[in-house]
């Protein structure tokens, strides 16, 4: 959300969020694995999609997320990693079931 606002060249800045209060307020672990990895697949495709939609000068372009002003390019390294670091979270804790 705050790479496409500030790819286009929204200069609004954005308020930082509290994201334990995300997780703390959200149903997942009412859903099923499939439908977890079903969502995961469809925001990660749609990420792609958006990260491959966008010029260099687009990445260049930089924003104010809570006290922050970064380009693009950083906001979108940091999904990247976000992703990662659940992936490796999610192998730790339930992979060696499957083992």
């Amino acid at each position: 959300y705050r790479a496409l606002r500030f790819s286009r060249k929204d200069k609004t800045p954005l308020p930082g969020y509290d994201q334990d209060t995300f997780v703390d307020n959200s149903r997942f672990d009412e859903l099923t694995i499939s439908q977890l990895t079903t969502d995961l697949e469809n925001v990660r495709n749609a990420s792609i999609s958006f990260m491959n939609s966008l010029s260099k000068a687009q990445l260049a372009l930089t924003g104010t997320a809570w006290k922050y002003e970064l380009p693009v390019e950083s906001f979108l390294k940091a999904t990247i990693g976000h992703e990662l670091h659940h992936m490796e979270v999610l192998k730790r804790l339930y992979a060696p079931a499957f083992s």
